[in-house]
């Protein structure tokens, strides 16, 4: 079982909340997922995915366990390779009646605070879905380009928390990389560089990171 700063309870989140060290950044993530709609999904359908998003902000890096309304610890279906994480389930857990579909993660973005000459920069070393996420969760995400939604989750909690960049890793740079077939390091490429590059990320041959300035301002 984990550590308290690792595991979290649903019932204290809301789909509005990010939670993370102790501190709360309140935010609409509707606008993210709008903008990076797929442009052949219809306003309906995007309402509907809006609704089904839930999102957990976690410390530490490990399996996510959360504890259920009835007190038991189950697992999430997510490793977290950062040392903060924004993992996104379908649905509130606190309406459900569905004992373990909105306990399993569907996507999750991990990262690192840095410094690096001077400057606290926030660096993304994981952007993932789920290997088998249920049907539903599955079309949902087919809606949107959720990658994009994540990276601009973890810009913009960057941004109200005083840091004056966000980064990427390139693929060949993560932990996973060279025990994964070649499918997957191509599956990885795309997820990582090509992503980085369409967000508007610039690779930093001194740093060794996809590098995006922003302008830090207090939430």
């Amino acid at each position: 079982m984990g550590s308290e700063a690792d595991i979290c309870s649903m019932a204290h989140y809301t789909p509005r909340t990010f939670t993370l060290n102790g501190t709360h950044l309140k935010a609409d993530i509707s606008h993210h997922i709008r903008r990076f709609a797929r442009p052949e999904v219809s306003a309906r359908r995007i309402t509907r995915t809006i609704k089904n998003f839930f999102i957990l902000a976690t410390k530490g890096k490990s399996w996510l366990r959360i504890m259920s309304d009835t007190g038991e610890w189950l697992e999430a279906g997510v490793y977290r390779d950062g040392d903060y994480s924004f993992v996104v389930f379908e649905g509130d857990p606190s309406t459900s009646n569905d004992r373990w579909g909105p306990y399993l993660g569907i996507l999750c973005v991990g990262f690192d605070i840095i410094r690096r000459q001077g400057k606290k920069i926030v660096l993304i070393k994981q952007i993932q879905s789920t290997r088998r996420p249920q049907e539903k969760a599955h079309r949902m995400l087919r809606t949107i380009r959720w990658e994009r939604v994540l990276i601009a989750l973890v810009e913009e909690w960057a941004q109200c928390h005083g840091c004056h960049a966000t980064a990427i890793i390139r693929a060949t740079q993560s932990e996973w990389y060279d025990r994964s077939i070649e499918k997957i390091k191509k599956l990885m490429y795309l997820r990582y560089d090509k992503t980085a590059k369409r967000a508007g990320y610039r690779f930093d041959h001194t740093l060794g990171f996809w590098m995006k300035p922003i302008t830090p301002h207090s939430p």
